[in-house]
């Protein structure tokens, strides 16, 4: 009998050719108000579940390992990658004719990635004994706080940032 262990993945999106300024605030939730996170949440054929009164508990990774709110950054997602692709001394190819546009046949310069882990297990490393309820997409979780595991599991994790 095979015995139920904690797993750890990986996703890997479609690799891209840029990040938008609409794609990053909507990862960041920059500037989303109560009424935002209901209206995404009533578009039903997207099945969204953003929780208002959990907005406190998102956190992101950023340069050197330190831990900021989600959608605090003064600097956007986009342009952050922008950026880091100027450190790396990224150049894009352009176009022969059409030397202001991007060629057709340049390199992908970003790919997505999210590290997760088992359910069980994560939960437990973000809210400890605290019971949370994710069933109610209106439910008042904002009592919730975040324990100290989930943020060294992710400085753990995302260490190459």
């Amino acid at each position: 009998m095979e015995k139920n262990i904690p797993r750890a993945s990986i996703h890997v999106g479609a690799d891209k050719k840029s990040f938008s300024a609409q794609m990053g605030n909507e990862a960041e939730r920059r500037g989303w108000d109560e009424k935002r996170y209901h209206s995404k949440n009533a578009e039903t054929e997207k099945n969204n579940h953003y929780k208002f009164s959990r907005k406190h508990l998102n956190f992101e990774i950023v340069k050197g390992c330190k831990i900021m709110p989600l959608g605090s950054n003064p600097t956007q997602l986009h342009q952050r990658l922008q950026l880091r692709y100027d450190e790396l001394g990224f150049k894009p190819y352009m176009d022969a004719n059409h030397p202001d546009q991007i060629a057709k046949n340049c390199p992908n310069g970003l790919v997505n990635i999210i590290f997760g882990g088992d359910h069980d297990v994560m939960k437990k490393l973000a809210f400890g004994e605290q019971q949370i309820d994710t069933s109610d997409p209106y439910a008042d979780n904002s009592h919730i706080k975040l324990m100290p595991a989930i943020y060294e599991w992710a400085k753990d994790t995302y260490q190459f940032c």
